[in-house]
């Protein structure tokens, strides 16, 4: 049986429906109350950040590994993950700002993400990978000095 032009047409279109589904989406989706975001997602934020772009910029960055092991160039505040209920005067008081948290791999930055949804944050974003991801996407970690809690 040989193929005709409108089942090949036909496959080619379910071929393409069916990865442009698998790609990621531009947007991050919420997921247990925050966001999930990548290493190219950050460095976004960060650009608009850098360049004042109005609210795109407006973001809160936090690192939250322990122990320090470097940090994201343009991080607000080192805050560990397993104190954020202690230390929570050290975030935005609004609890709509848009604050990203990272670690080193990420489990610790999701906890802080959790952590940071039950405190009333409605704007949370969580690297996923950390550091770690940072550093594969090609981007450089800062290593000069601790970002004072």
């Amino acid at each position: 049986m040989k193929p005709t032009k409108l089942s090949i047409v036909a496959i080619a279109i379910c071929l393409l429906a069916i990865a442009a589904l698998a790609m990621p989406a531009d947007e991050p989706v919420r997921k247990n109350g925050y966001f999930n975001i990548d290493a190219a997602y950050l460095a976004r934020l960060l650009a608009a950040k850098d360049s004042k772009s109005g609210a795109a910029g407006n973001f809160f960055l936090v690192n939250t590994h322990v122990p320090y092991e470097g940090h994201i160039q343009g991080t607000d505040a080192f805050i560990p993950y397993n104190r954020t209920w202690e230390m929570a005067g050290r975030y935005p008081a609004d609890k709509t700002a848009r604050i990203v948290v990272y670690c080193m791999t990420g489990p610790m930055s999701d906890s802080a993400s959790r952590a940071l949804v039950r405190l009333g944050y409605t704007n949370v974003y969580n690297l996923i990978g950390g550091m770690q991801a940072w550093k594969r996407a090609g981007h450089a970690l800062d290593y000069s000095g601790v970002v004072k809690p």
